[in-house]
């Protein structure tokens, strides 16, 4: 097994893992949605009776090492969708996931032991003794909605470091260390760059030093791009939807972008979710691309700190 393919697979089954420690601490009442790998570990999204917090994170991490410990076998199994509704028929979010599969999917399920199983495609170990030597750590704990839509449940997702060992986790909770130490957002304030405040939340005000910095960063961006004969140009940072339509952000992004309503969904209007489509129109206005498009940068002021 490759690296990269050996990373995904014990950081998958460490969710699972973090899965089954969850309800044995909180109980079969816990309703867990879905658990995936991510850059530096997994985490797990659930509705729990109590709220976790900092003070928990070494139990859940106790649970986890407790069960690993107890070398269970890992099995799969394919199901029917009526069978999988029925295994789940006490958890909401994997009964809507079951429905939600188009109707010819492949169903598989993985028992960690006897007495957890999870809606999954796998791959996964085949036995927990093979994640004796991984290290990890809870890293934190957040609240998410499921699917991203702030009307549906509000759920505690836990995060969870995974690494191969505990030489390469520790080199990774240095580097967080230190890169929160170089961290802008408490940098800037700090040399007194710019300031945040609970008016415009995530958004900098530059104060006199912050502003000068900012204006001969873009004086020296101008300079390059004109040695590379680029024209400057502004676009709206609102646009309507069909923009967003046309761009594909709109379907992958409109839960999390900020939408402007209309009197239909045709008027629509949002902040741009990034610095591509807007800026590519005043090539395309004649109703034509060039072969070679013209050299065009922007500066808009679109911030995400």
């Amino acid at each position: 097994m490759e690296k990269e393919q050996f990373l995904q697979v014990y950081r998958h089954s460490l969710a699972h893992i973090l899965a089954k420690a969850v309800i044995e601490l909180y109980g079969p009442e816990v309703q867990y949605a879905i658990g995936p790998q991510i850059a530096d570990g997994c985490y797990y999204d659930f509705v729990l009776p109590a709220a976790v917090t900092e003070s928990d994170f070494k139990k859940i991490e106790d649970k986890m090492r407790e069960i690993i410990k107890r070398r269970e076998d890992w099995t799969v199994q394919e199901v029917s969708r009526d069978q999988a509704l029925e295994i789940f028929k006490d958890q909401k979010f994997k009964t809507e996931l079951i429905q939600d599969l188009p109707e010819d999917e492949k169903i598989t399920i993985y028992y960690t032991g006897d007495d957890f199983v999870d809606l999954c495609r796998g791959p996964h170990i085949d036995n927990s003794q093979l994640l004796m030597s991984t290290a990890f750590q809870v890293k934190s704990v957040s609240g998410a909605y499921w699917r991203g839509d702030e009307h549906r449940d509000q759920m505690q997702r836990i995060y969870l470091y995974a690494f191969p060992d505990q030489k390469q986790l520790k080199e990774h909770l240095k580097f967080i260390k230190e890169a929160m130490e170089r961290d802008h957002k408490k940098l800037g304030p700090q040399l007194e760059l710019f300031m945040f405040n609970e008016t415009a939340q995530g958004m900098p005000y530059w104060l006199p030093r912050g502003w000068k910095l900012y204006q001969a960063l873009i004086q020296y961006s101008r300079e390059v791009q004109d040695m590379h004969e680029y024209e400057e140009i502004s676009a709206p940072v609102i646009n309507n939807n069909k923009l967003w339509i046309i761009s594909g952000h709109w379907a992958h992004y409109v839960n999390n972008m900020f939408i402007v309503p209309g009197k239909d969904q045709d008027e629509q209007l949002s902040i741009e979710a990034v610095d591509t489509m807007a800026d590519e129109l005043p090539q395309r206005d004649d109703g034509v691309q060039e072969e070679t498009p013209l050299l065009q940068g922007a500066s808009d002021p679109l911030f995400r700190i």
